[in-house]
């Protein structure tokens, strides 16, 4: 993937996230920066380790097994992702999250949906903003922020050229 635009880059206010789970309550998630340009050197592999995933979901069910009736194990920007996920409506919900380096495991009652890397149903890729007026290439209100992905595979990427398409919103 690649970042087009201002913002991107290590320290920028913009990282990429992949995110797999069973459904909105029930995830993991991995966020991290993406170098910015136009030239194939701008492009950076994601390598996601699964097993950081299996630690982290290991930390949720040990605290849930401790009797523990939430447990939020996030800082900084992990933090800030799990407050501005809203909880849902009309359901008890018992809210546990592990977070380690970018990595995060997420959900709101590990005793009847816990993310599971078995049964992924839902697969989401994008970006988010991590920082604001911070790093070398600020966001201006003129900006258009682009994020670009090749592709996504679960073992040995292809580095080869491609073909490209665009969605536009406003």
């Amino acid at each position: 993937a690649r970042g087009r635009g201002n913002g991107w880059g290590p320290g920028g206010e913009l990282e990429m996230f992949i995110k797999v789970g069973r459904d909105e309550n029930n995830f993991y998630l991995y966020h991290a920066p993406m170098n910015a340009g136009s030239t194939p050197a701008a492009w950076t592999d994601l390598a996601i380790d699964f097993d950081r995933f299996v630690d982290l979901r290991r930390r949720v069910q040990t605290e849930y097994l401790a009797g523990k009736k939430e447990s939020i194990a996030c800082t900084g920007v992990d933090s800030a992702i799990i407050a501005a996920t809203p909880l849902p409506v009309g359901v008890v919900s018992h809210r546990f999250a592990a977070c380690e380096n970018g990595y995060m495991v997420y959900t709101v009652d590990p005793a009847v949906t816990a993310p599971n890397l078995a049964a992924v149903q839902e697969l989401a890729v994008g970006m988010m903003r991590v920082g604001v007026g911070g790093g070398t290439s600020a966001i201006l209100p003129s900006d258009t922020l682009e994020l670009w992905v090749d592709d996504v595979r679960l073992d040995r990427p292809k580095n080869a050229s491609g073909v490209a398409g665009q969605v536009s919103m406003t």
